[in-house]
């Protein structure tokens, strides 16, 4: 196949100085870090908090799922307001919320304060993926965009390994409210850093000004029913977010009872098997760059490369689980959590290429919806499938939905240059700068 690139115009949305734009990359890099330390990290000192407030199972089960509702409750509405207006200030109010939560959360004497806090962190986490991703794929060529946000994606990772070690070693040395507020504070460090990052909408106006005597472009309708509209009607896009669903389902399930597996099934020690967890999340997080680099190579000659990549990928990860899990064979166990990352980066970038480029903070928030319900779903389900056949054939089962996200992927690939281009018609229609 010829290559389709060469074909077309692939300039960044917004012209931003080489120097500037390795700076604000490094700025959002380091708030999504932080976003997943404040999400996250607190799960390593929920012993000493328990203790200290005298909280319940129940109570403690509670404070992990309010950050997830939080998240949930807004994604949407931040990521359609932030689009619309300003992905900065949206980026900067965001992370001005999670960090006023992370100090509020160690000021807090009691379960309804701390619950409230913790609410308040998963609101200002809600939707900061969405904008930081759009703003990041405004600012690089798409033919750069699986390596950047691969390498952007690294940050979950890093970001969940050092909140565990941050938050518990703090918590040691100076109590756990210290660790709030330390975290709090380079939170609030980061967030006025974030004042210094590029507004895509006042570069546009700029950039369209010095094209054309008329900014059209700030006449495109941007409302809540055109993004319905746009969204709804995107086969591809629904179906990246159905089939990113699915694998979420089989990976959080998986996550979550590996320790289990380890130690039930394989009769490792717990230490031993807390290791294993840790070096299979490094090893991983290597998979978001690498995917990215592949997709961008691949792109070039085909851009169904942001579907057929996954397929691969997560095939790969369901052959691999199957026959870790059923063989007990470590390797393969890591190897399809490798392939899992491996093929995570071509959902972020299908969500900024599949729609106008008005809405890319809100088809992402999209995505965060449907990985978040199915991936909630998937700790639960494999549980009860536990219960009911035990737990290595309930890790085989759950693969089902790995092979149905594979089944999706590959009816999308008959759709998605259709859908590509047709945002790529309505940016023309509206003379999107």
């Amino acid at each position: 196949m010829m290559k389709q690139s060469t074909q077309e115009q692939d300039q960044p949305l917004i012209q931003v100085p080489k120097r500037k734009r390795t700076i604000c990359f490094l700025i959002l890099y380091g708030l999504f870090v932080i976003d997943f330390i404040s999400r996250v990290g607190i799960n390593a000192i929920f012993p000493v908090i328990q203790a200290d407030l005298q909280l319940t199972d129940t109570q403690v089960g509670m404070m992990g799922s309010v950050v997830l509702l939080g998240m949930a409750v807004f994604v949407l509405p931040i990521s359609f307001l932030g689009e619309k207006y300003s992905p900065k200030k949206g980026i900067s109010f965001s992370a001005l919320i999670w960090s006023i939560g992370t100090l509020l959360s160690g000021m807090a004497s009691s379960f309804g304060v701390l619950l409230a806090s913790r609410f308040f962190v998963g609101t200002g986490n809600s939707a900061y993926a969405p904008l930081s991703n759009s703003l990041i794929t405004s600012m690089y060529s798409k033919k750069d965009w699986g390596k950047k946000i691969g390498i952007y994606n690294t940050a979950m990772t890093f970001g969940m390994a050092l909140g565990a070690i941050v938050f518990a070693n703090l918590a040691d040395q100076w109590g756990w409210r210290m660790a709030f507020y330390a975290v709090g504070f380079i939170s609030l460090a980061l967030t006025l850093a974030s004042l210094t990052l590029p507004d895509p909408k006042k570069l546009m106006a700029k950039q369209c000004d010095e094209q054309d005597d008329a900014p059209v472009h700030k006449q495109i309708d941007t409302s809540l029913k055109s993004a319905f509209l746009v969204i709804g009607k995107n086969r591809s896009l629904l179906g990246v977010c159905l089939g990113a669903g699915f694998m979420s389902m089989a990976l959080q399930g998986v996550l979550s009872w590996l320790s289990i597996y380890f130690v039930r099934e394989m009769n490792l020690q717990l230490s031993l098997a807390a290791t294993l967890i840790s070096v299979l999340a490094l090893i991983s997080a290597f998979g978001y760059p690498l995917g990215g680099t592949i997709m961008d190579k691949w792109y070039q000659y085909d851009k169904r490369a942001r579907v057929y990549l996954p397929a691969i990928c997560v095939s790969l990860a369901t052959v691999s689980f199957l026959a870790g899990f059923q063989l007990q064979l470590i390797p393969l166990i890591f190897l399809g959590g490798f392939c899992l990352t491996t093929a995570n980066t071509a959902y972020h970038v299908a969500t900024q290429e599949l729609v106008p480029s008005w809405f890319k903070s809100v088809s992402y928030g999209v995505y965060v919806l449907f990985i978040q319900f199915f991936g909630a779903c998937g700790p639960l389900l494999l549980g009860t499938l536990s219960t009911a056949f035990g737990l290595t054939k309930a890790l085989l089962m759950i693969q089902i939905f790995t092979a149905a996200a594979v089944v999706v992927f590959l009816l999308i690939s008959l759709v998605y240059i259709k859908d590509y281009e047709k945002a790529r018609a309505l940016e023309q229609e509206e003379n999107y700068c």
